[in-house]
């Protein structure tokens, strides 16, 4: 295992801190870039987020589970300097938020979480995880049933009201 870490170490995979422990290393941002790049889904989820956006004024994101955490895989931003801003890569839990319940209903089959869904097997979130922001989420199913990840619109509370949440429900559930 020794040589093993040391061929990773010096390979980029891994980084030893001055604790001596090791952590993760700089190669694995390159193999995450590489591995969006050719993420299929990447060349159809992108448009579709510039839509919510457009159509929203909010920032509009796809995530991804990875075992029990979510991964923004994919993310744009709102224009509005006040704003829910997320980066892409950023790992966030599956217990609270529109997109962790989505994730955790059809990815993990968490019955608490697909009591939370609407009919249309969307879900919203208001303070939730931050208390200051709201979500709306969506499946991204394909025709043979497929489950891809979830798709969501997030922005701040006093903007994204319930007026807001439910037009944008809507655009939502439509895209994905």
């Amino acid at each position: 295992i020794s040589r093993l870490a040391a061929s990773l170490e010096r390979y980029g995979y891994l980084k030893r801190g001055p604790d001596r422990r090791f952590r993760l290393g700089p190669a694995l941002w390159r193999l995450g870039g590489l591995y969006r790049l050719n993420f299929e889904l990447g060349e159809s989820v992108r448009p579709a987020l510039r839509k919510l956006v457009g159509e929203t004024g909010e920032t509009a994101s796809f995530h991804v589970p990875d075992q029990d955490e979510r991964v923004c895989l994919y993310r744009e931003n709102s224009p509005d300097p006040v704003r829910h801003h997320l980066e892409e890569g950023t790992r966030l839990t599956m217990r609270s938020g529109a997109s962790a319940h989505i994730l955790a209903a059809y990815y993990l089959g968490d019955s608490a979480a697909k009591a939370r869904l609407a009919t249309d097997g969307s879900c919203i979130s208001q303070g939730e995880r931050t208390p200051h922001v709201s979500a709306v989420a969506a499946p991204v199913i394909d025709a043979t049933g497929q489950f891809y990840g979830a798709l969501a619109v997030s922005g701040p509370r006093e903007r994204f009201d319930h007026e807001a949440l439910t037009r944008a429900r809507a655009i939502v559930v439509s895209t994905a």
